[in-house]
């Protein structure tokens, strides 16, 4: 059997890796953010604010991109009597109910992406070109006197048939057929939400991973994430509260009732998107102090290892060195003179002091070398053995 070989511990990531890699990760949080929150918002508005935005554009107010406007392209394709003009049709497009109308057939599409594939391609017919005049005959006879215009219009039917089956084209490669259909649907699809959802989870992982290995706290983790993904959702958010003011001051005011009419939507899912952000910013929160609380319980809990002081080495025991005594003074004789007389004293020396035993302080056991506690022990607290030569 193969031995297995011992695995070895990983490094730690240095602080200009968990840099780098984290910018990565909040780089790919706001990408995916931005994503997931463009798919919710489009199936909210394409399934249930889209005709009410159409309905609110006023239409004798816009302008295409090559100058014209939709009053002076119905005078000049549609409409050949003298008796309606340029100013007839703007006042048509704008006290009549043709942009509601317009938005009850964008309701049409709506309803047909929601039961795709099981539902049929809602064509623009002539028919509704017919039931839009009937609905604006009282309009158009206030302003150009002619009675039951609607009757009356097979020259502008005929105009028109050929625009509404371009249309018709256009629309059902842009929702049913064609590359930009499998796109929007795409768009649209819950299963989308799920993708960058479950993709989002594993940048947060990832971004979790990057900060154990870097020996950082996990609490900076679902911050970092969570202010990330704070960036588009609040974005969002003030998109739907200040929109509508930002286009009345611009070239798009027009527009601006359109917007207003789907400023819920922007407002619902970024603010939603705003309370996931503060709910994983409060979970890193939680896990920042649950790290200090244990870090100070760890630090109130752990043994103090007493210090451990190094036994000296033993002395070597040396014998006790043999006193020296100085010899004694030799005796003279005493000096006399002849005419002085001699008086004989007795000359006393003081007897020499008798060899005395040395006294020797000990610090340490003679045979063990342990260290004794009083300097006047007679035995050896370690070895028991006296310190003391016997008599």
């Amino acid at each position: 059997m193969k031995k297995s070989e011992p695995q070895t511990e990983k490094k730690p990531f240095g602080t200009g890796k968990v840099i780098g890699l984290s910018f990565i990760a909040v780089l790919l949080t706001v990408i995916l953010t931005v994503l997931l929150l463009g798919c919710m918002a489009a199936r909210y508005f394409v399934y249930h604010k889209q005709a009410s935005a159409v309905s609110m554009v006023p239409l004798d107010q816009v302008t295409f991109s090559d100058g014209t406007t939709p009053a002076s392209r119905i005078k000049s394709r549609y409409v050949s009597d003298p008796k309606i003009t340029e100013s007839t049709v703007q006042h048509t497009l704008r006290d009549g109910k043709v942009s509601p109308q317009i938005g009850d057939l964008f309701g049409n599409y709506c309803e047909f992406l929601a039961d795709y594939p099981q539902g049929e391609f809602p064509e623009v017919t002539v028919g509704d070109v017919q039931e839009l005049l009937r609905n604006n005959d009282e309009t158009i006879q206030l302003h150009t006197g002619i009675h039951d215009f609607s009757e009356n219009s097979g020259e502008l039917i005929s105009a028109v048939k050929p625009d509404l089956d371009a249309w018709n084209a256009k629309m059902r490669d842009t929702l049913d057929t064609g590359a930009k259909a499998n796109l929007l649907r795409t768009i649209i699809s819950q299963w989308v939400w799920i993708l960058l959802g479950g993709l989002l989870l594993m940048v947060l992982i990832w971004l979790i991973v990057i900060h154990v290995r870097g020996q950082k706290r996990v609490a900076a983790a679902f911050k970092t994430f969570a202010i990330a993904a704070l960036i588009p959702s609040m974005a969002l958010f003030l998109c739907g509260m200040f929109g509508t003011k930002l286009l009345n001051g611009s070239a798009y005011a027009i527009y601006a009732d359109a917007f207003e009419a789907v400023s819920s939507t922007p407002k619902l899912i970024g603010g939603l998107a705003n309370l996931a952000c503060v709910a994983i910013f409060g979970i890193g929160v939680l896990c920042n102090a649950a790290a200090s609380k244990k870090a100070v319980t760890t630090d109130a809990i752990m043994p103090v290892e007493p210090m451990r002081v190094p036994e000296p080495a033993a002395e070597p025991v040396t014998e006790p060195a043999t006193p020296v005594t100085e010899p004694a003074a030799p005796v003279t004789e005493p000096i006399t003179e002849p005419d002085i007389p001699v008086i004989e004293t007795e000359i006393v020396t003081e007897p020499e002091p008798a060899d005395e035993e040395p006294v020797i302080i000990r610090r340490f056991c003679r045979f063990c070398g342990g260290e004794l506690v009083n300097e006047d022990a007679k035995f050896c607290y370690k070895c028991g053995k006296p310190q003391e030569p016997a008599e």
